[in-house]
C-alpha cells in the first residue's frame, strides 16, 4: 500500500468537515426559520469594534455579526444584498476566516484525522496486520503540528495560556517542564575590607 501524503490527508478531512458543518448550519437555519437581520451598534466578529450597522447572521448565537465593511470585503455583498443572499451563519459552519474560527476548525479536523487513523489501525491489527500507511501519515502530521506550535503566533498564545500545554488535536501535547520551585540560594554581601592602619606621627 502507498501512504497517502500528510497534506492530502488533512485537506481531505478538512473538506469533509467543512461540508458537514455547512450542511448542518443551512439545515438549522431553514428548520428554525432563522433569517439574517440588520443589526445596529453591535460588535463585529472580525474587527472587534462596535459598528453602527451590519448583518446579524441566521443563528441563535449572540455576537455572530459582521459590520458593513467586512461584509463587503468577505462576501462582496452590501447589507441589503446580504439579507437576500445569506442562508446560514459562517461562524457556526466555521467558514469564517478569522483566527478564532480557523483554530476551532483545525481542532475538529485534527480529531477527525486521528479518529479515522485509529479506527483503520484497530481494524488492521484485528486482521493480524501492521500499522496502516494512513496511521504513519497521521503520526508524522501530529509531529508537524507539534513543531508548528512554535511557529504560529495564535498557538503560541494558547500555549502560554494553558501553562505550556496545547491540545490542538484532542490528544494533547506534552507539558513543558516547569521550573524548579526551590528557593534561590541566599547571596551574602562580600566581607568588608580590613580597616586602614593609623597614620604615622610626623
Amino acid at each position: 500500500l502507498i501512504a497517502e501524503p500528510v497534506d492530502e490527508v488533512y485537506v481531505r478531512h478538512k473538506r469533509e468537515v467543512v461540508q458537514q458543518l455547512h450542511n448542518e448550519a443551512v439545515a438549522a437555519a431553514k428548520n428554525n426559520g432563522w433569517v439574517p437581520t440588520v443589526a445596529m451598534d453591535a460588535n463585529c466578529h472580525i474587527c472587534h469594534y462596535r459598528r453602527p450597522i451590519g448583518i446579524s447572521f441566521p443563528c441563535p448565537c449572540i455576537g455572530h455579526f459582521y459590520c458593513e465593511k467586512h461584509l463587503e470585503h468577505l462576501f462582496g455583498l452590501s447589507v441589503d444584498d446580504a439579507l437576500l443572499s445569506i442562508s446560514h451563519c459562517p461562524m457556526c459552519s466555521l467558514e469564517c476566516t478569522c483566527n478564532q474560527c480557523q483554530t476551532k476548525l483545525r481542532t475538529i479536523v485534527g480529531k477527525s484525522v486521528l479518529a479515522s487513523a485509529t479506527a483503520a489501525n484497530d481494524a488492521r491489527k484485528k486482521c493480524g496486520g501492521d500499522e496502516t500507511p494512513g496511521g504513519a501519515a497521521v503520526r508524522d502530521w501530529r509531529d508537524d503540528c507539534a513543531d508548528a506550535v512554535n511557529r504560529t503566533p495564535l498557538l503560541k498564545r494558547k500555549h502560554k495560556m494553558n501553562g505550556g500545554c496545547v491540545d490542538v488535536l484532542g490528544g494533547g501535547f506534552k507539558k513543558k517542564a516547569t521550573p524548579s520551585t526551590q528557593p534561590a540560594p541566599l547571596l551574602l554581601p562580600p566581607p568588608l575590607p580590613p580597616p586602614l592602619p593609623p597614620p604615622l606621627p610626623p
